[in-house]
Order: C-alpha cells, then sequence, then structure tokens
C-alpha cells in the first residue's frame, strides 16, 4: 500500500525545522570566523598575497552583515528591539559624522556588534556554546605550543608583524633573529612575569597579540563562571586546564587579574544588586585616581601600572570637542586607553547610552544570567585602561552571542530561580492513578527541557 502523502502543514514544519538547522549552523560559523579571521588573513598574508587594510575592513564587514542577516532570518520576537537600538546607533554615528564632516565606518562597527551579534545569539542555544568553546581552546593550546617550541616555523608561517604592518600600518618587527616575525609585544623589556624558566617568548597563538590571547582567557573564565552547571566536568577539566596553559604561555598580568576579580564577582553575584555593574566603569576610574595620589600608581615604562597612569592622564587631558567625539580622527595613544578611545569616537555620551544597554537589557532572572553580566561588565571596565580591545569582534563577539541566547532562554524556558514552580505539584489523591507521578511544572520542567 502505498505510503500517504505528508500533509503541507507537515512538509512545511519540517522545511522550517531544517532551515533553522542552517541558520545555527551559520550562526556557529560565524561565531568561529569572528575569532579565526585574523589568524586565517595573516597566513594569507604571509603566504598568498600582501592584504590591504581594505581587506580587513571588508572581512569585518561581511561578518556583521551574515550575522545581522542570521538574526533577522532566524530572530524571535526580540528582532525588533534590537533593530530599533541598532537603527539608533546608526542615527547616532551618522550625526556625529556630519559634526566631524568625516564618517569613519569601523567607529560605526564597534558599537552595531553588539546588537547584531544579540540578535544573532537568539538563533543559538545555550547548550551549543559550550562544546564550541571546547573546539576553541583546544586549537589555542595547539597552536600556542606550536608557537612556543618552534618560534621561527610560527613566524614564517603566519608572520604576524608583516600582518599589521600591510593591513594596520604599525611597525611591530623584533630585532630578533629567533622572533622574527612575531609581534612586538611577544617579549617584555623586564622579562616574563610567569615561570620566566620556561625561555620562551610569549605567546599568542590564534589571536596574533599575547594580550588577545589572555583576553580569550578571560572569556573562557566568565563562560565557566556562567555555564558551570550546563558543563560536563570532562569540558570543565578541558577548560580549566587550557587556561592555565595559555595564560603562562601569554604571560597574561591583566587576564591573571581580571579573570581572578571575575571569579569573586561571580562568586558573589547573586547577592549584589542589579544595578551596580552601572558603576564599575567610574568606580575604575575612581580607584585609579586615588590609587595615583597616594603614590602608588608610577608612570612611565611598559608595566602595568605604568599603563595605568598614562590611560588616566589620557582621559583626563581630554578637550570638549574630544570627549565629545567631534574630532575627525584619533590619536593612536588612545589604542592604549579604552576609555578614552570610546569617547572620542562614540562621544562621552554615546558610551553612557551603550553602557547602560548593556547593563540593562538583560533580564536577571537566573544565576547564569546575574553571573554572566557582572562577569561581561568586569571584565571589559578592567580593560577599559588599558585597551580598546575589549569591544573587538574576537573578544566581544561570542560574549554578545551569549546575552542573546540568555535573553531568548530566560523567556522561552520560563526559567526564575527567584520565584517558586508555576504550580504545586498535585498532592497524591483517589483521582490520580498509583504509580503516576506528579508532572513537573514551573522552573523544573524548564530546566529538564533546556
Amino acid at each position: 500500500m502505498a505510503r500517504a502523502a505528508a500533509s503541507p502543514k507537515a512538509v512545511a514544519r519540517v522545511s522550517a525545522e531544517r532551515f533553522d538547522q542552517w541558520l545555527v549552523i551559520a550562526a556557529i560559523a560565524i561565531m568561529a570566523a569572528g575569532l579565526l579571521f585574523n589568524f586565517g588573513a595573516a597566513w594569507v598574508n604571509a603566504n598568498v598575497a600582501a592584504l590591504a587594510p581594505s581587506s580587513i575592513v571588508l572581512i569585518q564587514g561581511a561578518l556583521l552583515a551574515g550575522a545581522f542577516a542570521v538574526g533577522v532570518l532566524g530572530g524571535d520576537r526580540d528582532r525588533l528591539t534590537w533593530l530599533l537600538i541598532l537603527w539608533l546607533m546608526i542615527v547616532w554615528w551618522v550625526g556625529l559624522s556630519l559634526f566631524r564632516q568625516a564618517a569613519n565606518p569601523k567607529y560605526l562597527g564597534d558599537i552595531a556588534a553588539f546588537p547584531i551579534f544579540v540578535l544573532m545569539g537568539t538563533v543559538v542555544r545555550l547548550r551549543m556554546i559550550p562544546p564550541f568553546l571546547v573546539v576553541i581552546q583546544i586549537l589555542a593550546v595547539v597552536i600556542g605550543l606550536w608557537e612556543a617550541i618552534d618560534p621561527v616555523g610560527y613566524g614564517v608561517s603566519i608572520d604576524v608583524a608583516k600582518y599589521y604592518a600591510n593591513t594596520r600600518g604599525v611597525e611591530a618587527t623584533i630585532y630578533d633573529p629567533d622572533l622574527t616575525g612575531l609581534y612586538l609585544n611577544a617579549t617584555r623589556p623586564v622579562g616574563r612575569l610567569l615561570l620566566p624558566q620556561l625561555g620562551i617568548h610569549r605567546v599568542s597563538s590564534l589571536f596574533l597579540e599575547p594580550v588577545s590571547l589572555g583576553n580569550w582567557t578571560v572569556v573562557v573564565t566568565i563562560f565557566l563562571c556562567t555555564l558551570w552547571r550546563r558543563m560536563a566536568l570532562w569540558m570543565r577539566v578541558v577548560l580549566i586546564g587550557g587556561n592555565a596553559v595559555l595564560l603562562v604561555m601569554c604571560d597574561g598580568r591583566f587576564a591573571i587579574i581580571a579573570s581572578v576579580a571575575v571569579i569573586g564577582a561571580c562568586l558573589i553575584a547573586p547577592k549584589l544588586p542589579r544595578g551596580i555593574t552601572l558603576a564599575f566603569p567610574p568606580a575604575t576610574m575612581i580607584l585609579l585616581a586615588i590609587v595615583r595620589a597616594l603614590g602608588a600608581l608610577p608612570s612611565g615604562g611598559d608595566t602595568l601600572s605604568g599603563r595605568l597612569a598614562k590611560s588616566l592622564y589620557y582621559f583626563e587631558r581630554q578637550s570638549l570637542t574630544e570627549l565629545f567625539g567631534l574630532n575627525a580622527s584619533v590619536p593612536g595613544y588612545t589604542f592604549d586607553s579604552g576609555w578614552t578611545y570610546f569617547a572620542q569616537t562614540q562621544s562621552v555620551l554615546g558610551f553612557i547610552a551603550f553602557w547602560c544597554l548593556l547593563c540593562l537589557m538583560l533580564p536577571l532572572r537566573t544565576v547564569e544570567a546575574k553571573r554572566f553580566i557582572i562577569g561581561v561588565t568586569l571584565f571589559f571596565a578592567l580593560s577599559m585602561p588599558v585597551s580598546n580591545s575589549f569591544i573587538s569582534i574576537k573578544a566581544a563577539g561570542v560574549l554578545f552571542v551569549c546575552y542573546g541566547c540568555l535573553r531568548r532562554w530566560q523567556r522561552e524556558e520560563g526559567v526564575d530561580d527567584e520565584k517558586p514552580a508555576l504550580a504545586p505539584p498535585p498532592a497524591a489523591s483517589a483521582e490520580m492513578p498509583r504509580g503516576r507521578r506528579p508532572a513537573l511544572t514551573g522552573t523544573r520542567l524548564a530546566r529538564r527541557s533546556a
């Protein structure tokens, strides 16, 4: 007997499910590309053809466009909210560009990545994040070990210095024949802080710079604190062990401080008031000013204290024109002072608006969400005095995706750690057949299905 033809509704449902699966695959691929495109581009620049600065702009633009398309096609009812936020950001950028009489698309990309990747994050499911992190972590460790063992081979194959010279106009050559091709900060004048007896340089691995590799370990720490209950034991072991290896190899001073701070803050996150994250940037600035006034923040030299002192000085010396983002160009020194860079590219008003959105747009109904927002905002606030890289796609892209995941998960699954179940389990009675278990409701059902 011939099989009955599937109903149009069934066919449409199967087609929709397959379409959703392809969107998820595309979202994961874009996340991976956001982390790895610099490494791939550096290899192409060293082995195939020299790349121009416009090539990197096009790649980043393509990533943002792809993330936007995935988010719009697969996003839920949240999409209108984030499209409105993106539109307001574009209007703000256009307004500043008119005042400056110059339009730099990079300044728009710096802030537009937030709503675009959050929108794409509504397509990805929370359970997909840990395996993704494990794969990237293993790759980072393997490439990092290759660089540590054979720095000459890594330098010839990737040639980070040549890549940054061609695509950023940055002369960052190391005058050491054993480290040819590596980025300038692969060594420090004062030597290594962690295990100097290893006799290796500061490793960059997939991320081309030791600082960016250190930022990756902080990102992993945030996810460990956030998704600990949703990770298998072997995943925790891989991520923690990988972080330990990478921190030693990159000799990340800031990464160690930030990781310890994130862990401590996440442990007490459920007890903290929601609005505390709004105070992180001004609190960081005030704390540095107090430490400097006490004479405990010496300036000068390539030391952490020296960089903090210079960053504070750069922010304080800004004119009103710079503070409100009305200058046509941004000085190079702002790259080492994130809050100065952000003020001059977005204006201090734009920075305040961005920070409020970041802190307040994520519902905090679960421990996961509370730990996540505390970890992300603390990481960003601690990064601002030393670098502007915290808003780059490779540092923040995967965090913004998780932001969108958490928003959708909490809303769709009805998860809420602060409220009781939606209905109490029915008591045993004559109406309930013997041997049947009460149905799961509320939070318990949501957690099982998530």
